[in-house]
């Protein structure tokens, strides 16, 4: 959901500037957005890897998966909200998914 870098592109680049660890990796399904665009341009893209995959234009969430995790936050409307799972099962069958569909986008 490219809603969440429209609205927290400032947060995310403070995050990746002065947070996250060195060692921390993202891998980003996204659907087209000039704003990713630009981010692919700062100094932690190496990072923080995009893909954009075209099948992603209907989600209305950014979801992902982190340690025994499960997030998903809506920005597309307000109010902003943020789910978050803690299930180790779950969290990596959506790990398993998302490398399978990180692997089929060129």
């Amino acid at each position: 959901d490219q809603a969440f870098t429209e609205h927290y592109n400032t947060w995310i680049h403070w995050y990746w500037s002065e947070v996250a660890p060195k060692e921390c990796q993202l891998k980003l399904l996204s659907n087209e957005s000039n704003i990713e665009e630009e981010m692919k341009k700062k100094k932690y893209s190496d990072r923080r890897q995009i893909k954009f995959w075209k099948e992603t234009k209907r989600f209305t969430a950014t979801t992902w998966a982190v340690g025994d995790y499960v997030m998903m936050i809506t920005t597309n409307e307000k109010p902003h909200y943020l789910i978050q799972i803690h299930d180790t099962n779950l969290a990596h069958n959506m790990r398993e998914l998302f490398k399978g569909i990180w692997e089929g986008v060129k």
